[in-house]
């Protein structure tokens, strides 16, 4: 079966200006892209927030470039385009792209209306044994994480739950949602997160994110708010210097339980004047459709990410290895290729 459905929308959206233009600030141009695009298919002129993000399931897929210090086997292609050492019977592992996507059909197959971001840089490795559906709850928007040990979490972002809320109880006999985000530590020392984590494993932040239909909505509605307009296309060719965000410190950061707005507005980046009015705006509008949840992977998956050409050349026979083990390999229908970087 096709990855992707012969339905779908498929657009390659370049950043619009030739600088390191930031995760969240490319997210954001990518909506509008698509927005623009699935609105001129239903007949409108203009945007229209039925037609692009209310009723459409929308999948953001961030491919790094080969030639900005990104690790890659290969001189000419990101990293997302590289084929893994997998051969056999494992024909959708073809590239680190094409493993997302068979990762997202099978978590996302009963996608509500909503938006799905998640990055080509890595790999999320799930046990075959446990139905996506008993531990990934799409009423609520989140995000995956994956249990790991202290050791590998500090190469790593570690998701810190909240304590429950009280409206968290459920009255209709439906499961309670998911814990709330409280917040990130990125890269933090053993003793750090072992105090933070207390007696519970360290959650690794995957990238993988979904968000519900409002929300999404909200992100859309931003290109029309300076200076946000200046991370899409629209501003830029008004004549606005690019906007650097990342989806991580600046979208999502309002929608964590324990963030307030001074430590927020207050944390921007070099661009002092800028980056806080942006901060004031996604904080008056994504601030209320707080929290994010913690979607918990089971036992058993794993998050594999190379950040240097030495890393990748070290883990591209061990990645290979562990995608015949995820998906139930080793056996003669199935074989980890020699990899040479």
């Amino acid at each position: 079966a096709t990855l992707v459905p012969p339905a779908a929308l498929v657009l390659a959206v370049p950043g619009p200006s030739g600088e390191p233009f930031g995760s969240g600030s490319a997210t954001l141009n990518a909506i509008l892209h698509v927005a623009e695009a699935l609105s001129a298919r239903a007949g409108f002129s203009t945007i229209n927030s039925e037609a692009s993000t209310a009723q459409q399931r929308t999948l953001v897929l961030h491919v790094g470039s080969a030639s900005r210090g990104r690790c890659s086997a290969h001189p000419c292609l990101p990293k997302a385009f590289c084929s893994l050492p997998v051969r056999g019977s494992f024909d959708p592992y073809a590239s680190l792209i094409d493993a997302t996507l068979v990762t997202l059909s099978r978590l996302f197959e009963g996608m509500p209306s909503g938006l799905c971001i998640a990055s080509t840089d890595s790999m999320l490795l799930l046990p075959q044994d446990v139905a996506a559906d008993a531990w990934l709850d799409l009423r609520h928007s989140c995000l995956v994480a994956v249990p790991s040990t202290l050791q590998q979490a500090t190469h790593h972002g570690v998701c810190l739950p909240a304590a429950a809320h009280a409206a968290d109880a459920a009255d209709d006999g439906a499961p309670p949602p998911p814990p709330p985000l409280r917040r990130i530590l990125y890269r933090a020392d053993e003793a750090t997160l072992g105090d933070a984590c207390g007696d519970e494993e360290p959650l690794l932040y995957t990238g993988l994110t979904f968000l519900r239909a409002p929300l999404a909505e909200k992100l859309l509605e931003l290109h029309g708010s300076a200076p946000l307009d200046a991370t899409g296309y629209l501003g830029i060719d008004s004549g606005a210097a690019p906007l650097r965000l990342e989806l991580w410190s600046d979208l999502l950061t309002p929608l964590c339980d324990a963030a307030s707005e001074d430590d927020y507005v207050g944390g921007g980046s070099a661009d002092d004047a800028r980056s806080a009015a942006a901060r004031r705006v996604l904080w008056r509008v994504l601030r209320p459709l707080a929290p994010l949840r913690i979607a918990r992977a089971p036992r058993g998956s794993r998050y594999c990410y190379a950040t240097t050409p030495s890393e990748w050349s070290r883990d591209a026979r061990e990645l290979g290895a562990a995608v015949l083990q995820a998906e139930g390999g080793g056996s003669t229908a199935a074989g980890c290729l020699e990899c040479h970087v």
